[in-house]
């Protein structure tokens, strides 16, 4: 990283799902060129966009969040990142049909790790979502 920016202002929720170093083995995984169009499946607190869009400008990055995403778009705006990502908060596999894979250079994201029936599903439904296939599984992910 460029020693002379400034680092990522990032805000998670007290509760919840809260990231680990995932994020951060994903983001700096993409060999990323300036001015590419990235998507970010499942963005969560948005830790994989501001960490591209931190160490990678110029680029301009889709993030998409099914579950409330009020942080995702806080932690956006502190780092004055705004022209460069924009949030959708809603169904990816919905908003699949208006966001064409042949649009983007990149598709990223940390999906649920577990599918349904296996492992106990955690009762804060946040954590649910994210770790079990509730809402969007790996096959589903990869068909659209």
């Amino acid at each position: 990283m460029n020693s002379n920016k400034t680092a990522v202002i990032l805000d998670q929720a007290n509760t919840g799902y809260r990231y680990s170093i995932e994020p951060f083995l994903l983001a700096n995984f993409v060999i990323l060129l300036p001015d590419q169009l990235v998507l970010d499946i499942g963005t969560g607190c948005g830790i994989i966009s501001l960490l591209m869009v931190h160490s990678q400008p110029p680029l301009n990055v889709t993030a998409s969040e099914i579950q409330e995403c009020s942080q995702a778009q806080k932690n956006i705006h502190q780092n004055g990142m705004e022209k460069q990502i924009s949030l959708i908060q809603g169904d990816f596999l919905k908003e699949a049909e208006r966001l064409k894979a042949e649009s983007f250079d990149h598709i990223i994201s940390n999906p649920p790790y577990r599918k349904i029936k296996t492992g106990r599903i955690n009762p804060d439904s946040g954590k649910a979502v994210a770790r079990h296939e509730l809402s969007i599984s790996m096959s589903s992910l990869l068909d659209k």
